[in-house]
């Protein structure tokens, strides 16, 4: 889902960036919101094993990052057992992480700047439907 965009390059007080700031906020907002789902479905994840002594509500994470498709995962434990384990969900972070990680760090030139590999509509799509789950 990800794609080439070319973003004009916007210069700040140390440097220049692939982002504007309002932009640069949403893209923070996005960042520490996905982390809040990687850890709500964790939660949620615990909570659907225990089938039959499920105590209190059902936790809530934001549908924006979660995907309804399970996967299979292979894990190797300390002793070097190898076991696969399936988790009903899947998190999609569209390249945020990336993204977020790229804009906030200035470069010299602007010929340095990299354009984002994600797009300004998708970005405005995602922090529209997580600041409804998230109230911000």
């Amino acid at each position: 889902m990800s794609t080439n965009v070319k973003n004009p390059v916007h210069e700040g007080r140390f440097g220049f960036h692939s982002v504007d700031y309002a932009t640069f906020r949403k893209l923070k907002d996005l960042h520490r919101w996905y982390y809040q789902t990687v850890y709500d479905v964790a939660r949620w994840v615990r909570w659907d094993r225990k089938t039959v002594y499920q105590h209190g509500p059902e936790p809530k994470y934001c549908p924006a990052f979660v995907e309804e498709q399970g996967h299979w995962q292979t894990f190797t434990n300390k002793d070097g057992y190898q076991g696969t384990r399936y988790y009903p969900k899947t998190l999609e972070d569209y390249g945020i992480v990336e993204a977020y990680q790229s804009a906030r760090m200035p470069k010299e030139s602007p010929d340095d700047v990299e354009p984002l590999r994600i797009s300004l509509a998708l970005i405005d799509q995602l922090h529209a439907e997580a600041s409804e789950h998230f109230g911000s």
